[in-house]
């Protein structure tokens, strides 16, 4: 008895902008800008690479290679293909409120009006202010 392997696509999965919220969601939790930008490309295929670069401005090739894993586009690309694919960012809190309290190097801060600056190390040199331009 032989076992017939079949290739996974993932964009066949990738139908509805739900199902690529929770793919892309994935995408960024467990690998970071590089495998979002990845897979924000298969959702872009999933939904028509080439539909999606015109709209967005850029050739099918040049939008391939941008969301690739070792692509760089600007954020207001990835923004425009994201609106293509029904999507928009959106912004979650990781530390407490800068109000909460700050921490600095010579302890915590409970408020803006008891700020505290570390003192500047021995070794260290204070910051001198630019030159003036003439």
């Amino acid at each position: 008895m032989s076992i017939k392997l079949v290739k996974f696509d993932i964009a066949e999965h990738l139908t509805d902008s739900k199902a690529i919220a929770e793919y892309l969601e994935a995408c960024l939790d467990e690998g970071g800008i590089p495998l979002f930008l990845k897979g924000v490309g298969h959702a872009a295929r999933a939904s028509g690479m080439t539909e999606i670069a015109g709209t967005v401005g850029v050739t099918r090739a040049s939008l391939y290679k941008s969301l690739s894993e070792s692509g760089t586009p600007a954020l207001a690309t990835i923004d425009k293909v994201m609106n293509q694919l029904g999507l928009k960012f959106s912004i979650t809190a990781i530390r407490p409120s800068a109000k909460a309290g700050r921490t600095y190097a010579s302890g915590t801060v409970s408020g803006p009006k008891r700020l505290r600056v570390a003192e500047p190390a021995l070794g260290d040199k204070p910051a001198r202010a630019p030159a003036k331009k003439r």
